[in-house]
């Protein structure tokens, strides 16, 4: 049972205009104190360099999902199921997640915080995988400079779900600067649903998009000597 659509079609959905019912977290263990009184998916990935700048990155990746009360009484009665949580919405991802991207079973997991919040954590996904999955991807640049790019479409509100979105990216350095009004605070940019509209300026918005559609979110961090 889903919300508008599986985790697992986070890989085919971005570049229709949205993403699915599937969200991440920025806060590792902590928890929800409040109930959500809007449907959100909260993003952090954080990027490592584990061998050096030019060796391969990988990126972890936990996924919050809030959804109110609310919406998981109305699925309840859609699906004829009572007592429905966050979590079950997402029943099956991790497996869909674990084909579409060819991952391990030990890389992926979900779990419950709270009825309205549930946790997705993917672990050590080549920046080939992260980009399949979320259509974000890092490298680092000939300057000596780590670069993300994210497309617009990774934000993308669903109003019929009353669903935003909050992307929270970590670099392995401090982040210098980034686009589209990105807030930067250390080696982490975030962009929300409300960049969106910034980052589609000029472009006319429809239900069926292609995926690149408007101006791609960028941050660099600053130039560093990899001649250490």
């Amino acid at each position: 049972m889903k919300f508008t659509k599986s985790l697992s079609a986070v890989t085919a959905v971005v570049f229709a205009g949205s993403l699915a019912l599937t969200g991440c977290s920025t806060e590792g263990a902590e928890k929800t104190q409040e109930k959500p009184t809007a449907n959100k998916f909260i993003y952090h990935v954080d990027v490592e360099a584990p061998d050096g700048a030019k060796k391969p990155l990988v990126a972890n990746v936990r996924t919050k999902l809030e959804a109110t009360d609310e919406t998981l009484e109305k699925m309840g009665k859609e699906h004829g199921i009572e007592n429905v949580d966050a979590k079950r919405t997402i029943e099956g991802d991790d497996e869909n997640l674990i084909k579409v991207l060819d991952l391990s079973e030990d890389q992926v997991r979900s779990t419950s915080e709270s009825r309205n919040v549930a946790v997705t954590e993917v672990d050590r996904l080549s920046m080939d995988k992260l980009y399949k999955m979320l259509r974000i991807k890092a490298s680092h640049t000939d300057k000596g400079t780590y670069l993300l790019e994210i497309l617009p479409a990774t934000l993308a509100p669903i109003e019929e779900d009353n669903l935003t979105y909050e992307v929270n990216v970590t670099l392995p350095e401090p982040i210098e600067k980034a686009n589209v009004s990105g807030k930067v605070d250390g080696n982490t940019v975030t962009w929300t649903s409300d960049n969106y509209a910034e980052a589609m300026k000029g472009v006319e918005i429809k239900p069926m998009m292609y995926e690149a559609a408007g101006k791609t979110l960028t941050a660099e961090t600053r130039p560093t000597n990899t001649d250490k």
